[in-house]
């Protein structure tokens, strides 16, 4: 049976105020030496998974652990299920 990856929430957990968290490199680090499978995830809509590895690679945390977001989800999800699709959405996100 293959392990379970870990699912780390990054607004509140990685990130604090904009800032990394308190000791959050030595855990990630630790992850990644002992090939602990895991993910590093959000629900927000605003930034895509490159979004968070780039903070990562901005705070100097290692940034090899697998990032994504609601938005890379659901980009997935509409390339798996539809041919085309139309989206509406305000001028700010254009």
């Amino acid at each position: 049976m293959s392990k379970l990856p870990i699912l780390i929430d990054f607004d509140g957990v990685i990130r604090l105020e904009n800032k990394p968290a308190p000791d959050v490199g030595d855990f990630l680090k630790f992850l990644s030496e002992n090939k602990i499978p895991s993910y590093i995830i959000s629900n927000s809509t605003l930034k895509t998974g490159k979004g968070l590895t780039q903070f990562l690679i901005d705070t100097n945390l290692p940034s090899d652990i697998p990032t994504m977001t609601a938005t890379d989800a659901t980009l997935h999800y509409v390339k798996e299920h539809y041919k085309k699709v139309s989206v509406y959405c305000v001028d700010e996100i254009k």
